[in-house]
């Protein structure tokens, strides 16, 4: 598919109110940060990471010890209990971890110093109550109460075991157990289940570079047939020669941008009036999906107003053969991990810590137990997410880029743009490297369905990972 720059008819005032939006939407980011440095979002900003180490050697704790012959070999497995930086510490999400650990190795004076430390709410401040209250006292047993409306289900299940106990209400404690014992099967098997299917993604990803590459290195090979004299082409032969398709038309510079900045500005200011109105973190799933889609839409239909009534097929959605919409996607997603790994290693050996993502939809996730938030995020994830970033970077930006500076450009720029517009310093390598693995299925498929399909089974396989981690 050629790609054909229309004639630029733009002004100098399209520029300057480009850059003005630009500078608007860079200025709001910039100041819902600060705003939220301290704020109540703060608890979403919880690296999700460390969120989920914690679950795992918390479900190890206290699921393991009811499983025979579990707990020793899980607890080597996961090692140590994992320790957030000091400004972490005191974010709720994670003090309540970190004090059920401690509860599950019977440090109550440690829990009860991280609760008081956190930035919590009353319901904090009874928890701390109950926990230097003498045994028996009513605040225990309002302290009781109140931790059954803890997340995640391996903390509430930890702290109500101990203030049951403390209270004195052995039939409360027996019915605590006997809600483990029933979870504990269930919650071990996911976990297995992760590693298992980490395990098997990455050998399958080492032999495709191992024999994979090679092999298709030598078939490349093979293939190349040695050059023939040119023909005098004949006015026939030349008319025949002519290409059939319509050639696609590519969106200026200046129109990709002012898609950019209508996709990224609707959610950043969508995002800073769903803040104003101060709606309960319950409802966060839910307005991120519905801020996503309508930045998608606002995109497009700049999209549609500066390229006309082709925009889908000029920007990349294009029907291809089925094997490049399904089998390149597929390969490429295996051979990822042990490059995204390796790459992961580097960087922790060059900033001297392990990378781990801040961006705020992960630690969202991790904190949802239910399976309309659940379904929300996967929705917003796996499937607006994709669609909506690759019909803007591979779709309208690399169009535009890839008719005026040529293939490798284009894919080198829109994998930069990609890892950075995410903020998320310590893991845009591995998102750089995410957004050129696409950008090659887009050049080579010619569509953009391919890397959409790849996209998705990249985050929907940390989705995935995650809920079962969570279980």
């Amino acid at each position: 598919m050629s790609f054909v720059p229309p004639p630029d008819r733009s002004s100098t005032g399209r520029y300057v109110v480009l850059a003005l939006c630009v500078a608007a939407v860079v200025a709001a980011t910039i100041a819902v940060g600060r705003l939220e440095s301290g704020g109540p979002a703060a608890a979403e900003r919880a690296p999700a990471a460390t969120l989920l180490a914690l679950d795992v050697q918390g479900k190890v704790r206290l699921y393991g010890s009811h499983i025979p012959g579990i707990q020793s070999g899980a607890m080597a497995a996961v090692g140590d209990p994992t320790e957030p930086d000091e400004a972490h510490r005191r974010l709720p999400t994670l003090a309540i971890r970190l004090a059920a650990l401690d509860l599950l190795s019977d440090d109550a004076e440690s829990a009860q110093r991280l609760l008081e430390e956190a930035e919590g709410d009353e319901g904090l401040a009874l928890l701390v109550q109950g926990l230097a209250a003498e045994p028996g006292s009513a605040k225990v047993a309002q302290a009781a109460e109140e931790s059954s409306r803890l997340k995640p289900l391996w903390a509430r299940r930890a702290f109500r075991l101990h203030l049951l106990d403390k209270a004195g209400d052995s039939e409360a404690v027996s019915r605590e157990e006997g809600f483990i014992a029933s979870e504990a099967v269930e919650s071990l098997i996911g976990l297995i289940v992760v590693a298992a299917v980490v395990m098997v993604v990455l050998s399958l990803g080492l032999l495709l570079w191992i024999i994979g590459a090679p092999a298709l290195v030598i078939w490349r090979l093979s293939r190349i047939e040695p050059p023939r004299p040119p023909d005098v082409p004949t006015d026939e032969t030349q008319e025949e020669s002519l290409p059939q398709e319509e050639p696609s038309t590519a969106p200026s510079p200046l129109t990709a941008g002012e898609v950019l900045v209508a996709f990224f500005a609707t959610q950043v200011f969508a995002g800073m009036g769903y803040r104003a109105l101060g709606i309960g973190p319950e409802f966060t799933p839910y307005a991120l999906l519905a801020i996503y889609l309508v930045a998608t839409l606002a995109a497009w239909a700049v999209a549609r107003w500066r390229m006309g009534p082709r925009v889908l097929a000029d920007a990349g959605f294009r029907r291809c053969p089925l094997w490049k919409l399904y089998v390149t996607p597929v390969v490429a997603a295996l051979a990822l991990p042990p490059v995204y790994i390796l790459l992961a290693l580097i960087v922790s050996e060059v900033v001297g810590e392990t990378p781990q993502s801040t961006n705020p939809a992960l630690s969202i996730m991790a904190g949802q137990e239910d399976w309309l938030g659940r379904l929300a995020m996967f929705l917003t994830v796996v499937v607006a997410a994709p669609l909506a970033e690759e019909g803007m970077f591979r779709g309208v930006l690399y169009s535009s880029l890839r008719s005026r500076i040529g293939a490798i450009g284009a894919i080198a720029i829109t994998s930069v743009l990609f890892g950075l517009v995410h903020l998320d310093p310590l893991v845009a390598p591995m998102l750089i490297l995410v957004g050129m693995a696409t950008a090659i299925l887009r050049e080579l498929t010619d569509s953009l369905w391919p890397p959409a399909i790849l996209h998705a089974i990249v985050n929907g396989g940390v989705t995935l990972m995650m809920f079962l981690l969570m279980g």
